[in-house]
Parts: C-alpha cells; sequence; structure tokens
C-alpha cells in the first residue's frame, strides 16, 4: 500500500500529464461501461438500496480499468480498447433487440442462431448511441496515444502493486456483496440483470460460466411448466367447429402495431386487416426471454419456455403433452414445415421427440429444388406445399408453418417484392415491405386451403423498427403480438368483430388460446 502511495506521488511529481492522463482514461473508461450498464434495464432490479449497488458498480468499473492499465503494456491496451468497443455493441444490440442483458451462457448454446442476424445488430443500435461510442473510442485512443508518447513510466514492480491493491479492493467488493441478495448462488434462480446491476458484465459473466444452469434441474422446470400452462379461456371463446384441417402458421416478427398502420395513405397490410376485422383476434403477451422459438416451443410443447436458456436445448427433455401428438390422438396426420434448417434452436432433434407424421425443413424441401434465399426456403414455397397436401388429403390433416422471409434485417425477399418502398435498401423500410409481402402470400394461401379449414396465425414476437409513426407494441419488457382464429368459408357476421379486450387477462398468451382450442377439439 505504502510503495503504491510512493509511486504515485513520484509519478505526479516527475510527469503530471502522465498521471492526469492515466486517470482520465481509466475514469473515462469506467464511466462508459457503467452508462453502458446502467441503459441496458427498461426498469432496474427491485432493492432498498440502489444507489449503493450503482456506487458499488462504479467502483468496480473503476478498479477493473486499473488493473487492466496497471498489467497491459501499450500494444495490448489498444487491442483490449478494441475488443472492449466490440463487445460493447454486441451487449447494446442484444439489450435494443430482446430487452434484457446478454447472458454468455445462453449466448454460447445459439451462437449459430446469433451469427445469423449479426448484421441486424448493427442496424438496431440507434444512431445516436454510435455516435457516442465512437467518441468515447477516440477519447480513449487519443489518451493511450499521449501515454505512449511520454518520457515518464512507472515500473514493473510497482505497477504490480497497483495491480494487487486494485484486485484486492476488487475482491473485498465481491465478498461484501455475498452477504447481499445479490450474491453468486443466485444466478441460478435470478435473472443475469441482477447479478450485472451490482457487479458489471465481466465478474457477472464469468460467475455465470462456474454457476451455470444445471441442466436436470432445467429439464425438470420445463416439465413441470408442460404438465400446467396457463388455461384460463373457455374453450367456448372459440366459436368455430373443428371438423376439418387445422393450420397454425407462426408468422415471423408480425408486430400487434402493423395491423391497420398505413404508410403514405396506404395500408400495408389489408389482408391481416380484413382478416382480423371479419374474424376472432386476440391480442397476445409474446414468448420471447430466449429467441423466435420460444413462441413455437410454446405452441408445440404446450409448456411455458424456459427464461434460462433456449428450451429446445434443454437435455433429456421429453413432450408428452406436445401439441402434434395431441392432435394425432384426435385423428389428425401431422406435418411441420420450416424453411430453416432443422439444426437451427436444436428444432428437428426435438419435433423428433413430438410425434410428427412429418417433419419438413430446408434439408427436406432442398431436394424438390424449391426457391431460397440465404435463410432458407421461401414463405411462398412453404405456404404452396402446405395447400397443396390440404387439396390432397384424404383425412384431417394439421399443419404447423414458421415463416422465415420477414426476418431481421429484412433483407430476403426480392427487390419485386417491395411494394411499400420500391427497390430501398434501408432495412426499417424493408420491415414493412416485408409485411406486405408476406400479406400477399398468406392471401393466396388462406384463398387455397380447402373449405372449413380452421387457421390460427400469429406474430412471433415484435420488429424492432421505429419509423415515423411506426414503433413496436412494447410495454416495458412485454411485446404484443396479433393470433387470429379464422375458419375458412366459415364467417359468422352475427358474432363480435373483436373479442371486448377488458374480458380478457393483459397478459394473454398463445397458450391460453392453444388450450382453448384443445379444449374445443377434445369435447
Amino acid at each position: 500500500m505504502l510503495n503504491a502511495l510512493n509511486m504515485l506521488c513520484l509519478a505526479i511529481h516527475s510527469d503530471p500529464v502522465y498521471v492526469v492522463a492515466i486517470f482520465v482514461l481509466a475514469s473515462l473508461w469506467a464511466l462508459e461501461h457503467f452508462f453502458i450498464q446502467a441503459s441496458l434495464f427498461d426498469s432496474p432490479p427491485i432493492t432498498r438500496y440502489p444507489l449503493c449497488y450503482q456506487l458499488s458498480r462504479l467502483g468496480l468499473n473503476v478498479l477493473a480499468a486499473i488493473f487492466v492499465l496497471s498489467m497491459v503494456t501499450i500494444p495490448w491496451i489498444w487491442v483490449m480498447i478494441g475488443l472492449d468497443f466490440f463487445v460493447s455493441l454486441v451487449v447494446i444490440a442484444y439489450q435494443k433487440y430482446f430487452h434484457k442483458p446478454l447472458a454468455p451462457f445462453g449466448a454460447i448454446k445459439n451462437i449459430r442462431e446469433g451469427i445469423k442476424v449479426s448484421s441486424f445488430a448493427i442496424r438496431i443500435i440507434p444512431p445516436n448511441v454510435w455516435l457516442w461510442m465512437v467518441v468515447c473510442l477516440v477519447m480513449k485512443l487519443s489518451l493511450v496515444i499521449l501515454i505512449s508518447q511520454r518520457s515518464f513510466a512507472i515500473e514493473w514492480n510497482e505497477r504490480i502493486w497497483i495491480a494487487i491493491l486494485s484486485l484486492a479492493l476488487i475482491s473485498g467488493f465481491v465478498l461484501l456483496l455475498q452477504k447481499t441478495s445479490f450474491r453468486f448462488s443466485s444466478i441460478r434462480r435470478a435473472s443475469m440483470g441482477r447479478l450485472i446491476y451490482a457487479y458489471g458484465y465481466s465478474i457477472s459473466w464469468i460467475a455465470d460460466f462456474f454457476l451455470s444452469p444445471n441442466m436436470e434441474e432445467l429439464a425438470r422446470e420445463a416439465a413441470a411448466l408442460q404438465k400446467s400452462p396457463p388455461n384460463r379461456l373457455s374453450p367456448e371463446i372459440i366459436p368455430y367447429a373443428i371438423d376439418s384441417h387445422v393450420v397454425v402458421l407462426q408468422l415471423e416478427s408480425l408486430d400487434w402495431n402493423i395491423l391497420n398502420f398505413s404508410l403514405e395513405g396506404k395500408l400495408v397490410t389489408p389482408f391481416l386487416n380484413e382478416l382480423a376485422a371479419s374474424s376472432h383476434l386476440f391480442k397476445v403477451a409474446a414468448y420471447h426471454d430466449q429467441g423466435s422459438a420460444d413462441m413455437d416451443y410454446a405452441v408445440l410443447s404446450g409448456g411455458i419456455p424456459s427464461k434460462r436458456m433456449m428450451s429446445y436445448s434443454i437435455p433429456s427433455l421429453t413432450f408428452s403433452a406436445s401439441l402434434p401428438r395431441f392432435m394425432s390422438d384426435h385423428g389428425f396426420h401431422t406435418i411441420s414445415l420450416h424453411g430453416a434448417t432443422g439444426n437451427f434452436f436444436n428444432r428437428r432433434a426435438c419435433f423428433e421427440q413430438m410425434g410428427w407424421d412429418e417433419i419438413h425443413f430446408r434439408e427436406e424441401l432442398y431436394r424438390v429444388a424449391m426457391e431460397s434465399s440465404y435463410w432458407g426456403i421461401r414463405d411462398k414455397e412453404i405456404f404452396r406445399v402446405s395447400s397443396e397436401k390440404l387439396q390432397q388429403a384424404s383425412q384431417p390433416e394439421f399443419h404447423f408453418l414458421i415463416t422465415l422471409d420477414a426476418h431481421g434485417p429484412f433483407n430476403l425477399i426480392k427487390d419485386e417484392e417491395k411494394s411499400v418502398f420500391p427497390k430501398s435498401r434501408d432495412w426499417q423500410q424493408n420491415y414493412f415491405n416485408s409485411m406486405a409481402a408476406l400479406d400477399n402470400n398468406l392471401r393466396d394461401y388462406v384463398n387455397a386451403l380447402p373449405a372449413e379449414t380452421l387457421v390460427v396465425m400469429y406474430g412471433d414476437h415484435t420488429s424492432g423498427v421505429n419509423y415515423q409513426s411506426f414503433s413496436p407494441a412494447r410495454d416495458g419488457s412485454i411485446e404484443y403480438v396479433p393470433c387470429i382464429i379464422h375458419k375458412k368459408e366459415d364467417r359468422n357476421t352475427d358474432m363480435p368483430k373483436q373479442i371486448d379486450p377488458t374480458q380478457l387477462p393483459r397478459d394473454l398468451s398463445i397458450l391460453d388460446i392453444m388450450n382453448a382450442i384443445r379444449g374445443k377439439l377434445a369435447r
């Protein structure tokens, strides 16, 4: 301790500019991280002493910056600043999309899926955040240049003493926090956000690796959730008899707010608007903690998805109450269709346990030379295969389709399909182009379905798009998507065109609706 203080006094006396530059660099780096961490919470964790924990996090950031600057040479400081800039952009983009902090355990499990949407992550960061990050980067690099040009330098043995002191203080902070509700052991039952609120990212991520969720515990938890799903609607809320084919469509990025939305005086989704007005429309709180697969997991497994990792990736998970098995038990031939690869989100391995009669992913669909994008088989091809199978069916069939073309960054459709903003290269404008293309494909698909087919369609999550008067349908961390239930050529004009939302739970889920359909079919 005395050695470090003596060294500091000597440095101030010998080269005050060097000391000030080091101090400013450490402070700037720490404050940049502090504000990044703070910005990642839609609402901070509940605690009696929020200021104490935020000051603790700021102190840990300062000490971490001092430790790094003490132990790393100038060339490596350049490398670390660059890596830090990249990681900061990743965590900001993740929060902007999922509205929660990034946890490394889940991120590593889903790294292939993350790479697929990496270009979307770059676009979703607001310009003002980009500007702020670049300004901070330039300031840090300028300070490193200034430090490298000074003739004074702290000796290695003195730098080691500073690093030891910093590490001791960091350890002290961390040990004190183990006596609070932010202790590391809470990571297995609480959110990563609570730890990041007190420790910042680095320490929380290290703790996450050593205290990652127990797989057997997650499997038991998922099995229990499958046995007690939300079931708050009476089957009577489904006004249609289920006496023919059933089709369930999971529609990529279908935001509640896209319904009846106009640009330049033109409706973006006229067919969906008309369908919603003449059928049953529900406003649904989407499951989107780990990714878009949360929604199809919920629909197909019958259980609430895990909040701690992608449910399809939980080992030894069983699907005794799966929707395809239920439909098969009630006389339906069951078929799943998705244009992405079966390895995406580990769907194939799980679908094979669900009891499907037919499973079609990109690998199977490629055999018939269908039109594709870099993500997989195009939506119109999936719709075509489904409608042809239904038209040729000799018994009731249940089809489950997941669309793909409207996935962010909304660059999967061709220029000739862009009807709202022709030939646009702007990712936000192309969201509306993608929704209009989806609307056209849905019109053709529904019109081609056999009479009496029951169609259930819902969005998997909101869009993440803020453009002119359009914004995602969110309330804090809750994302709202539409769910439309329609029976082909069986419209009852006497029924209410829209169910009174005050009579429904505010957090109505797709499981509530699917369980009402199950109840209707079981009668």
